[in-house]
């Protein structure tokens, strides 16, 4: 038996020899090999058996890495799944808004570094100048007065910014002018680079500062108001950023609308053949008497009679 057992473990040092010869050289020196002997230098605490434990653990320090890996491949192919999922997502939930708050902020502090100050923060004639912008190039999506209810605004995905909230007002003027002049990414947000030199993206900066505190400079009308009781200036801010203008005429003193008050406040209510119909969500009572207003201090002649099915 302690032959048999001499003999099985001279073999397995031989084979330990061919893996690690320092341990085998130590266990050629065992003066007595019995069976206690075997058992013990296989076991883990043994010299043969630690060369082996070890040699069997080294798979196992591939398990980690192939885990990573399978969770990596796993993630690619579920994204490649809910990826047309998300197109048919239509509604911010108030997680998603804040997400997206704090990555626009983080983003747009880096990107933004070193820009500088607005030189034109306080100049009265680059507000005007952004004014005629703003209404033309932002309003028809942030609306006239900031607010985000354009005539596109509240149809995209997400919903174009709300400029007097409390995450647009603690962007910084460097932050608001990166975005204005290099757009965002999954939104609506255009770049506007290409279309506006530095100093009228600037102005543009001002302005929204100004809007955001309710001193935004108006455009200038007539009169400033009517039967209504709206504003004829508000009514013109929100006559080219409801998409009126398209097709009614390029300036409010152009105008082909209606001139009796009712009639005009029924086209737009139910809409007419061709012009789409204005809810109160799009646009409100307010609104609709601001526009009513406009209208009416519109120049004798600047819109033609009523003809049915215009």
């Amino acid at each position: 038996m302690v032959s048999y057992s001499r003999g099985r473990c001279i073999s397995s040092i031989d084979r330990l020899r061919e893996r690690n010869p320092a341990r085998a050289a130590v266990a050629r020196r065992l003066p007595h090999l019995d069976s206690r002997a075997v058992q013990w230098a296989r076991s883990p605490r043994g010299l043969i058996g630690g060369a082996l434990v070890s040699a069997a653990a080294k798979p196992r320090s591939l398990f980690l890495p192939g885990v990573i890996v399978g969770l990596l491949i796993a993630a690619i192919f579920g994204a490649l799944l809910l990826a047309p999922l998300l197109l048919l997502h239509r509604q911010s939930f108030p997680l998603e808004e804040a997400y997206g708050a704090v990555v626009v902020d983080v983003t747009t502090r880096v990107m933004s570094a070193g820009i500088g100050a607005n030189p034109y923060g306080g100049d009265a004639r680059a507000l005007r100048s952004a004014r005629d912008a703003y209404i033309g190039s932002c309003s028809p999506c942030h609306g006239p007065g900031g607010n985000g209810r354009g005539l596109y605004g509240p149809g995209t995905y997400p919903t174009a910014t709300n400029l007097t909230s409390p995450a647009a007002r603690a962007l910084g003027d460097a932050q608001l002018f990166y975005i204005i002049k290099s757009g965002l990414g999954f939104t609506g947000m255009p770049a506007y680079a290409s279309q506006y030199p530095d100093r009228e993206i600037w102005g543009l900066v001002a302005y929204v500062r100004a809007a955001q505190v309710g001193q935004a400079p108006s455009v200038q009308v007539s009169s400033s108001g009517g039967r209504s009781g709206g504003d004829a200036r508000r009514g013109a801010e929100i006559y080219v950023a409801q998409g009126c203008a398209t097709c009614h005429g390029v300036a409010p003193g152009q105008a082909r609308v209606e001139r009796n008050q009712e009639d005009l406040v029924e086209a737009i209510r139910r809409g007419r053949p061709g012009m789409p119909r204005y809810t109160p969500e799009a646009l409100s009572d307010a609104e609709l008497a601001d526009l009513s207003a406009l209208v009416a201090a519109l120049p004798a002649g600047s819109a033609p009679s009523r003809e049915r099915g215009q």
